[in-house]
């Protein structure tokens, strides 16, 4: 759940993250490492909208940083410019499938998670 509205219903995110000690942040282009995702619109809800995010590569803290570079943060996600935290001080942000190839074996392995109590974190107005 994001603050604020993506550009477009769905779309390509492509950017450069260094990332240290106090999570990660956009670079200019080849500065840091490159990180990449598609999102997808799920549902708009006022001044927040549900996304479904499929990320190409994994580095640290990339949702996070991505979407609060599109003017997007994370509900509750007060490192990365979200307006204000969430009550209990989590994010509104949960890998809910996880598909990867076993290392070794290559089978390949599906992880789901149910959702958590009050998913999909409303009805909470953000400040």
């Amino acid at each position: 759940m994001v603050c604020g509205q993506p550009p477009a219903a769905a779309g390509h995110l492509t950017h450069w993250l260094e990332t240290d000690q106090d999570g990660a942040r956009v670079v200019p282009e080849r500065h840091g490492k490159l990180a990449s995702l598609d999102y997808r619109v799920v549902e708009r809800l006022g001044p927040l909208a549900l996304c479904e995010i499929d990320l190409h590569t994994g580095r640290k803290h990339q949702i996070r940083a991505q979407l609060s570079a599109i003017g997007c943060p994370i509900l509750g996600d007060v490192r990365y410019g979200a307006p204000s935290p969430l009550p209990d001080r989590c994010i509104a942000l949960l890998a809910a499938h996880l598909t990867l190839d076993h290392p070794t074996t290559k089978e390949r392995l599906n992880f789901f998670a149910p959702e958590p109590p009050g998913w999909p974190w409303l009805p909470i107005e953000p400040r």
